[in-house]
């Protein structure tokens, strides 16, 4: 079959959705039946697959969720938020799948609760779970500041 779509001539964001979809195509394929061949791409693989390489740079990587231009930080330095950021989401994953846990971060009923564990793991040293603690006081607009009973444990220790 012919290719219908000349990803070279589309923007590249046009590119990737038209692979990205075709992707979506055999993955629902596949989840049917492995014994089904995959639908043939209605692009050229050899075009396809220099722009997946592409995107999956590092210094790209998290890009779209970032929505920074790629030239505004340093690659090396995006590629630390980069592994940081794909670190802590594994460290959270696990975290749910140990403890039976969800969403329950959205909650408004624990903010003293997260700041204590904030602190606490402060003291023990894992940064990705201080990263973790922080990014839930971040996303609910809470301070890390300790709680003021955790601070005058401090006081009375001194």
């Amino acid at each position: 079959m012919a290719a219908a779509v000349k990803l070279k001539d589309l923007p590249e964001s046009d590119a990737l959705a038209a692979i990205a979809a075709w992707l979506e195509q055999c993955e629902d394929h596949l989840a049917l039946s492995r014994a089904m061949e995959l639908p043939a791409p209605p692009f050229n693989l050899g075009e396809a697959w220099p722009m997946v390489l592409a995107i999956a740079r590092p210094e790209r990587l998290y890009l779209h969720h970032m929505n920074i231009r790629q030239r505004e930080l340093h690659p090396e330095t995006l590629e630390l938020v980069a592994s940081f950021a794909r670190a802590l989401a594994l460290k959270l994953r696990a975290a749910e799948v140990k403890h039976g846990l969800g969403l329950e971060w959205k909650t408004d009923d624990w903010e003293a609760e997260c700041r204590a564990a904030l602190t606490k793991h402060v003291a023990k040293g894992d940064p990705l779970d201080v990263a973790a603690y922080a990014a839930f006081c971040w996303a609910r607009g809470w301070t890390t500041a300790p709680p003021a009973e955790a601070l005058e444990r401090t006081d009375e220790a001194a």
